[in-house]
C-alpha cells in the first residue's frame, strides 16, 4: 500500500507501491523521516468509502498503473489463496532529473483490513510496508500505512523528505480518488474529478 512515487510506491506501492483524521481536518497526513539510508514513511489517511471498497482500490495491482501516475507499469501473480508477487515500474520527475524504479514484492493479504509487502528483487536494498484498513465510527475509512526502505544508489540532496512526501500525497490523494468513484458507481466525485478520470469502472469488491 503502499501510494511511494520513488519506490513504489508503490507504493507503490507503492505502495507501492501509502492522514488525516478528524482533529486535522485533511484527507491525507504524511511523515517522512530519514535515519542514514533508511526512510522511513508514515501515512493517514481517510476516505468516505466502505474497508472493502478502500482494500479493494489499494491490492488492484493490475490495474493499479490508470489511477496512479507515478506508475507506469503493475502487475500481480497469484501465489496462494491471499499472496501475490507483484512487479511495478515507478518514475517521477524532479527538477531536471528523472527517476525510474523497479521492484518485485511479496504481497500477503488479509482481506479487507490489511496489506504486507516485502521486496524481492528490485532497486532497493530493502523495501517492507504493511497498510491496514479499519472502519471509522462516523463512517468512511482510516487508512494507516509504514513504509522502510533503502535504496541501493545514492539519492541526490534535493530528494528529501519534502519531496517524497509530496510525492506520498499525491499518490493517496489519487487511490482515495478512485475509491470515491468506484463507491459512487464509477461517477466520480467533485474531488475526484479534478485528478484522473481515465481508469475505466471495475468491480469495487475485487481485491488483487
Amino acid at each position: 500500500m503502499i501510494r511511494f512515487a520513488f519506490s513504489r510506491t508503490v507504493l507503490a506501492g507503492a505502495a507501492l507501491l501509502a492522514g488525516a483524521t478528524a482533529v486535522c481536518g485533511q484527507p491525507v497526513r504524511v511523515q517522512v523521516e530519514k535515519r542514514g539510508d533508511l526512510v522511513v514513511v508514515d501515512v493517514q489517511a481517510s476516505a468516505r468509502v466502505e474497508p472493502r471498497v478502500a482494500f479493494a482500490v489499494l491490492t488492484d495491482y493490475d490495474n493499479m498503473a490508470r489511477y496512479v501516475s507515478a506508475l507506469k507499469s503493475s502487475e500481480a501473480r497469484r501465489t496462494g489463496p491471499h499472496s501475490l508477487e507483484v512487479e511495478q515500474t515507478a518514475q517521477a520527475k524532479v527538477a531536471f532529473m528523472d527517476f525510474k524504479v523497479w521492484s518485485v514484492r511479496a504481497v500477503d493479504l488479509s482481506p479487507p483490513h490489511e496489506v504486507r509487502s516485502r521486496l524481492l528483487k528490485g532497486d532497493f536494498k530493502r523495501y517492507e510496508f504493511v497498510t491496514r484498513v479499519t472502519a471509522q465510527p462516523g463512517g468512511g475509512s482510516l487508512i494507516t500505512h509504514h513504509g522502510e526502505y533503502v535504496p541501493n544508489a545514492w539519492l541526490p540532496p534535493m530528494i528529501g523528505p519534502s519531496v517524497i512526501r509530496q510525492q506520498t500525497e499525491q499518490q493517496y490523494d489519487e487511490m482515495i480518488a478512485e475509491m470515491e468513484r468506484r463507491a459512487n458507481g464509477g461517477v466520480p466525485t467533485r474531488e475526484a474529478a479534478a485528478g484522473r478520470t481515465d481508469a475505466r469502472p471495475d468491480d469495487a469488491a475485487h481485491g488483487r
